[in-house]
């Protein structure tokens, strides 16, 4: 009997017949797959229904665990695997295919869906970022630029940022072949330099990629990876090497930009629970949590969607002159003018300082029907609006921890001259 004999007659049924077998571990094991699962979609989806997701997935565990002590005995012999082999494989490849659709559809639809009705994507995303007239552009490497385009667009004065590849030796580069030729992931930055300088963008890209990871960033590994700031004159070269003093991060001369295929652009966009789960996979929200500066109040507030105490944050008694702008994108949100005492301990305002400096979202969390307020840009967390204010208008009740306050004797400083209050 040669080898192939062997295989076909003995290997086969050995196979279907340690299937049987293992089939009950197999559904303790998908039990705790279901909830490594459920927890990972839970670290996506930011704010209170995270907690939904892991219940979801503790629970399948639970019913694979009584399942598997209430087995009945399987099938654990050669014999009558042969026997019943048509209704194994048929059963175990049924199994499978129906597993792979609906791991798809529940990722791509009802996870899709979900997100839409709990306002953490949109259906049809707009464009976030507002217009800007640029005079300048600037070009960085950060890891994937799907996430670094989306981190850069949240900045004011930055325009439509550009996913593409630079650094290598070939020419017109494809993502198939742009590690290759020796280039990195990359974006170009349109910016009008009257409201965002170029040192604001290098502190931000430092903040918003591992500047001590010269071998890749985050999850993803490989040189192409990695980050880089590149300078067009002597001048960017200088500000560049003070501000990443200390830091291996490369410091180039700026190369040939080549724009990346169509589906690339404004990717978290296009596909955003795609998008979504891969950042936060991938460690990069971990380390800007770190990096940027932010509280932990502030992070629970802006992007968990939470809400500060009462009469215990930073602004609800504030009566100084100036503005409040987004604490995570700098774009101006309200006014001085516009606030008031509405007694209820967190910052009060009659009206946003412009009509569309925020959007408004539908929230249902509480079991009732609330407008929520997110900053445009940055699409930070901020608040909700209430039609109980003075005169039977608004009442844009506000977290402090969402945004920073400006005094007007400091607004020309900072790049806010152009607002009136």
């Amino acid at each position: 009997m040669n080898l192939k004999e062997i295989f076909k007659i003995s290997s086969i049924p050995v196979v279907i017949a340690s299937l049987c077998c293992l089939s009950p571990v197999i559904l303790v094991v998908f039990g705790i797959g279901t909830l490594g699962f459920a927890t990972s979609l839970a670290d996506t989806l930011y704010g209170e229904y995270k907690w939904l997701f892991r219940i979801a997935g503790l629970i399948a565990m639970t019913i694979a665990l009584v399942l598997y002590f209430r087995r009945k005995k399987g099938i654990c012999t050669i014999d009558e695997a042969k026997r019943r082999r048509n209704e194994i494989i048929n059963t175990v490849a049924l199994t499978v295919i129906t597993c792979v659709v609906g791991y798809i559809f529940f990722l791509y639809v009802v996870v899709h869906y979900a997100g839409v009705y709990l306002n953490i994507w949109k259906d049809k995303p707009e464009t976030a970022q507002e217009m800007v007239i640029t005079d300048s552009t600037a070009l960085f490497a950060g890891g994937c630029f799907w996430c670094v385009e989306a981190d850069f667009e949240k900045l004011r004065g930055v325009g439509d940022v550009v996913s593409g590849y630079a650094g290598g030796t070939t020419e017109n580069p494809t993502y198939e072949n742009y590690a290759k030729g020796g280039h990195r992931e990359v974006v170009q930055v349109p910016y009008d330099s009257s409201r965002i300088s170029y040192q604001k963008l290098v502190e931000h890209i430092l903040t918003h990629a591992d500047p001590n990871d010269t071998t890749g960033s985050f999850v993803d590994r490989g040189v192409q990876y990695s980050a880089a700031i590149y300078f067009e004159n002597e001048e960017e070269e200088k500000i560049a090497r003070e501000v990443a003093k200390g830091l291996p991060i490369p410091i180039l001369p700026r190369p040939d930009f080549y724009p990346a295929e169509e589906y690339h652009q404004d990717f978290y966009k296009k596909s955003p629970v795609r998008y979504t789960y891969y950042r936060n996979a991938s460690g990069r929200n971990e380390y800007i949590k770190k990096a940027s500066g932010l509280t932990d109040i502030q992070y629970y507030v802006v992007k968990e969607n939470g809400t500060e105490k009462p009469f215990d944050n930073e602004y609800w008694d504030n009566k100084r002159e100036g503005i409040y702008v987004d604490i995570v994108s700098g774009e101006v949100l309200f006014s001085s003018k516009d606030k008031y005492d509405s007694g209820t301990g967190w910052p009060s305002f009659t009206k946003p300082i412009q009509p569309d400096a925020v959007t408004l979202h539908e929230d249902n969390t509480l079991g009732t029907k609330r407008t929520e307020v997110r900053s445009k840009i940055a699409d930070s967390h901020l608040g909700h609006v209430f039609n109980d204010g003075p005169n039977g208008g608004e009442r844009w009740c506000m977290n402090s921890a969402a945004m920073r306050f400006v005094p007007k004797e400091d607004m020309v400083k900072e790049g806010y001259g152009d607002i009136q209050i």
